[in-house]
């Protein structure tokens, strides 16, 4: 297999100005974000940022903003002799996630008059590599790479033919499965204009060297070897010490990450791993990032944020003692009635049902003609109310014996929460998650209706995320904040329905075996998502690891994270081979 290096080597050589490697890594919004000043001129309120001033809408402990052309709005409370107003910035869908995110804000008292704060909403980064290769009749073929997306079907490259007229290009898949587009090629600028078909809007590719492209390599060609390090302290409450001090071995944890960090990213079978944390007996004792990523920078948790709607789940009936897990849900949803294909099996569906996939709804995300399959729902325009959707399914199997990957069903248990707490999702998770949790930085993705979306797309620091392992070991603590009860961290990682040979679900968890070197058996449970986004905690080792990545519908790349480098790199630092 040739490297990616040798590769850009060879294409870098050619006599045409075309070939090597192209690349644009930018962003796109959104425009407004800054500092937010909200302003009391008598009984008149006023809100600037960015470019604007609009007018502000107080009204008891309630305080909303909104920009024209929906540019953004703000919500809030402004509670009673309080010097903050606690809040969240509600950004519009960009061009590349084309949905909503709803990020915390809070503006302090500056004086009798004046609050302020800054907004930060989640960045649309985009990363584009373009490999172009002279071939050896003089043709050219270009390959490319998104990191963090999920284009060509997950896979890391593909092939196009480009035939070049005058400075019109033209890109071709060599195999007939991903479309066609056109393009531009401006020999003066030395610049190549791509109508790219991820995106609504052209993308401008300039030449880069090895070097100059971060979010193509792990660690950049040039990186000097791997020596461990113990991970640094931040003002995020971890506490953080070397391995050694845990009984780990620094040294098999050093030829890990040197592993991950010289990994060829060419091959379709390459881990494209970003992110690798561990934590022993509480502390954080490994924290590496890779492909131009950093332990600031919010992560897609994809259908790892399932697991936080079990979380908050587990919050709500703590506070609601008025329903469980064996619940109905129809009658909680009662106000959405009439449901489309009535059937007695309906009023059998448990809250529990839901977070173990088993509702019997005609809901499996793994089958493209399911009617309750995410994409599906996430295409259709018909019915904006998620909620709704899903309930209105026809029912296949009987309720909680049959087990069918369903997000719709996990977003229905996120509407629990919302109607059983009467609070909106991203408030919720923000006071029982967030805030027992010390995360300061998060993006919750909101559905057509502007509701938190349960079934995935979380952003979290992969710090945040390791601290959720780290709570549930310490039987639902962190740091003296209390997340969910002891009973519901032993309820919720509980097996409760087969899925495969030693796997199994909880509630919002997924549960497996571990095998390790010398016939060792581990059980574990994790929050996964679509890529390689784990949270994977070992009771029995007090051991909790976080993998980000970018193995895109490429699960039997990423299962290995699981079934391979945790037992035989991760464990084996702790008991040995």
């Amino acid at each position: 297999m040739v490297s990616l290096l040798a590769l850009l080597t060879v294409a870098m050589a050619g006599v045409d100005s075309i070939a090597g490697l192209w690349a644009i890594d930018t962003s796109y919004g959104p425009r407004v974000r800054g500092e937010l000043t909200l302003e009391r001129e008598a009984s008149a309120w006023h809100a600037r940022i960015a470019a604007f001033d609009v007018p502000a809408h107080v009204a008891h402990d309630s305080v909303s903003v909104v920009l024209p052309d929906s540019q953004g709005r703000f919500v809030g409370h402004l509670r009673a002799r309080s010097r903050v107003i606690t809040g969240w910035w509600v950004q519009p869908p960009g061009p590349v996630s084309r949905v909503a995110y709803a990020t915390p804000a809070t503006l302090q008292r500056v004086d009798a008059h004046n609050w302020r704060g800054r907004i930060e909403p989640l960045d649309e980064r985009y990363a584009l590599y373009m490999l172009v290769v002279e071939d050896a009749n003089g043709s050219h073929s270009a390959t490319f790479r998104v990191p963090e997306r999920n284009y060509l079907g997950g896979q890391s490259y593909a092939r196009y033919r480009i035939t070049l007229d005058g400075d019109s290009m033209r890109f071709v898949d060599s195999s007939g499965t991903y479309p066609s587009f056109a393009g531009v090629y401006d020999v003066a600028q030395h610049r190549a204009t791509l109508h790219w078909p991820a995106l609504d809007e052209p993308v401008t590719l300039t030449p880069r060297l090895p070097d100059q492209a971060a979010g193509l390599y792990p660690r950049l060609p040039t990186a000097t070897p791997y020596a461990y390090r113990a991970p640094l302290k931040a003002d995020d409450g971890w506490r953080t010490a070397p391995a050694h001090d845990l009984g780990m071995d620094e040294s098999a944890l050093a030829a890990l990450v040197q592993g991950i960090a010289t990994t060829d990213p060419a091959p379709r079978t390459a881990p494209l791993i970003q992110s690798l944390l561990i934590a022993r007996h509480g502390r954080l004792v490994l924290d590496e990032y890779f492909f131009g990523f950093d332990a600031d920078r919010l992560h897609d948790l994809r259908s790892a944020s399932k697991t936080i709607t079990s979380v908050m789940l587990g919050a709500a009936i703590a506070r609601d003692h008025r329903f469980d897990v064996d619940s109905p849900v129809y009658p909680i949803f009662a106000a959405k009635a009439p449901f489309a294909n009535p059937d007695a099996r309906k009023a059998r569906i448990r809250v529990a049902d839901l977070l173990t996939h088993s509702t019997g709804l005609a809901c499996d995300d793994n089958d493209d003609a399911s009617p309750g399959n995410e994409d599906r729902m996430y295409s259709q325009t018909a019915q904006p109310d998620w909620y709704k959707y899903i309930l209105d399914l026809p029912v296949v199997h009987d309720p909680g014996t049959t087990y069918a990957y369903c997000s719709g069903g996990i977003n229905v248990a996120g509407g629990l929460v919302r109607l059983t707490s009467h609070t909106w999702l991203p408030e919720f998770f923000a006071r029982t998650v967030a805030e027992p949790l010390q995360i300061r930085r998060w993006a919750m993705n909101l559905t057509p209706t502007g509701e938190g979306y349960s079934g995935g797309g979380l952003y979290l620091r992969p710090r945040d995320l390791l601290k959720l392992g780290v709570a549930f070991l310490n039987r639902g603590v962190w740091n003296g904040h209390r997340l969910v009860s002891a009973d519901w961290v032993r309820q919720s990682t509980a097996r409760h329905i087969t899925t495969r040979p030693e796997s199994a679900d909880g509630y919002g968890w997924h549960c497996n075996t571990l095998h390790a070197p010398g016939g060792r058996t581990y059980e574990e449970y994790e929050a996964s998502g679509n890529g390689g986004q784990l949270l994977i905690v070992v009771p029995a080792l007090d051991l909790a690891v976080v993998f980000t990545a970018a193995n895109y519908n490429r699960y039997p790349i990423w299962r290995m994270f699981r079934e391979q480098i945790v037992p035989q790199q991760i464990i084996t630092a702790i008991d040995g081979p």
